[in-house]
Parts: structure tokens; C-alpha cells; sequence
């Protein structure tokens, strides 16, 4: 990307939009259109539970298990959106507008920080 292999996000986000990769493509493009449920990393424990509640229902597990999720940033109550300058979430929003309206995501307006 650089000639000192060093890039801020603005410049990555550029780059992804110039080379496709399946790294950073939008997710809408591997998920499938139909589905009964889409769990959310940042809902991990109560989506875990209710994956293994459907599998118990249906006989594909014989027990609950942990969910092995640690949250090393637990104090960390800050909105993703509020990491992104104007020119980044316009990039994204152009980058990733399928997965943005599909998936429910979105960037918080000033009034709601």
C-alpha cells in the first residue's frame, strides 16, 4: 500500500475498495439471503445460547457448553461509529451499503452519542 508498508485506515479502506479481496468484500456476499437466525459477535453469549437451545431441541448436542468468549475490553462502552472520521464512515457507508441495510448496522448520529 505504502512505500513504508504503513497506512492509516482511510488509506486501507481506499484499498480495499480498489482490490477486491474475500478479507474485506461485504459479508452479504457469503451469507445466505434466507436465514431463521444471524448471530452477532457483539451479542456472542446470548447468541451462543440460543444456537445450543435449537441444537438441544433437535438432538444435535446432548448438553450446553461455555460459550469461550472473553471480553478483554468489558469497560469498553463506546459506539463502533464513534472510531470513524467523516471521510471514513462515507467510505464504508459506499463500501459496505449492502451489509450496512442488511445486517442492521449503522453509523450514530451526533445526538445520539
Amino acid at each position: 500500500m505504502g512505500g513504508d508498508d504503513t497506512a492509516d485506515f482511510f488509506s486501507f479502506l481506499k484499498f480495499c475498495g480498489q482490490h477486491k479481496n474475500h478479507h474485506w468484500q461485504p459479508q452479504s456476499l457469503y451469507v445466505p439471503k434466507r436465514l431463521d437466525f444471524l448471530g452477532r459477535l457483539e451479542n456472542f453469549t446470548s447468541d451462543f445460547a440460543k444456537v445450543q437451545s435449537v441444537a438441544l431441541e433437535f438432538g444435535l448436542i446432548e448438553k450446553r457448553s461455555q460459550a469461550l468468549h472473553l471480553n478483554a475490553n468489558a469497560s469498553v462502552t463506546e459506539h463502533y461509529s464513534k472510531y470513524y472520521g467523516a471521510k471514513e464512515r462515507e467510505l464504508v457507508e459506499e463500501l459496505y451499503e449492502v451489509d450496512l441495510r442488511r445486517f442492521d448496522y449503522g453509523f450514530e448520529t451526533a445526538s445520539e452519542h
